[in-house]
C-alpha cells in the first residue's frame, strides 16, 4: 500500500481525504519538509508542555518562599 501525506486544510469538508500538493501549496513549507498547518499544530502541543513545566516552576517557587517566610516568622 503506497503511503502519501494527507492535506489537513482541504480534506475538511470534501467527505474524502485529498493529497498533499506539497510544493504546489502555499501552506506546504519547503524549509520543514511539510505542511505549515502540522507544524503550527506540533508547536502548540510544545508550547502546552512548555507552559506546564513554567507553571510547575512558579508553584515550587511559590512553595519555597512560603516555607521560607514561616521559617523567618517562627524565629
Amino acid at each position: 500500500m503506497e503511503k502519501y501525506k494527507l492535506c489537513p486544510l482541504f480534506s475538511i469538508g470534501e467527505g474524502s481525504f485529498v493529497k498533499c500538493q506539497f510544493g504546489s501549496c502555499g501552506f506546504y513549507n519547503d524549509a520543514d519538509g511539510r505542511c505549515a498547518l502540522v507544524s503550527l499544530a506540533d508547536n502548540v502541543n510544545d508550547l502546552q508542555g512548555y507552559t506546564d513545566d513554567a507553571r510547575d516552576s512558579i508553584d515550587d517557587f511559590r512553595k519555597s518562599f512560603e516555607i521560607f517566610g514561616q521559617s523567618i516568622m517562627s524565629k
